[in-house]
């Protein structure tokens, strides 16, 4: 019988219609995922929250904001959230999610610059 390996994330401590309560929190676990990801093994990857669009939502449109920040130096969080409503229209559901898309984007940059100025003084 063959066996499967599950990596199972959460994230607490964010309500269905708020925001998280540190942006930081959020860029760590799309970290935590981009590791298992990059491994030869994984499957597919599942995300999900209890409505399926709002959370779901913005941690997508981090995680592809990031891919193409890395890939071509450019984001557009407007057009990213645009596509995904084209895939599935609740996501992203409120200002407030919307908004948390943008910080969470400022908060992965804030890092990346951090651990980047790090690297290059030590």
């Amino acid at each position: 019988m063959d066996s499967l390996l599950v990596y199972h994330f959460q994230y607490h401590n964010w309500s269905a219609h708020g925001m998280p309560p540190r942006m930081n929190g959020l860029v760590f676990l799309h970290e935590q995922v981009q590791k298992i990801q990059s491994t030869e093994d994984h499957g597919p990857t599942v995300v999900h929250c209890s409505d399926g669009a709002g959370r779901t939502g913005v941690f997508l449109a981090l995680a592809i904001s990031i891919e193409r920040l890395e890939a071509e130096d450019t984001v557009d969080i407007f057009q990213t959230v645009r596509w995904l409503r084209s895939q599935r229209p609740a996501l992203v559901g409120s200002i407030e999610q919307y908004s948390c898309c943008y910080q969470a984007v400022k908060s992965y940059l804030s890092w990346r610059t951090r651990a980047t100025n790090d690297y290059c003084t030590a």
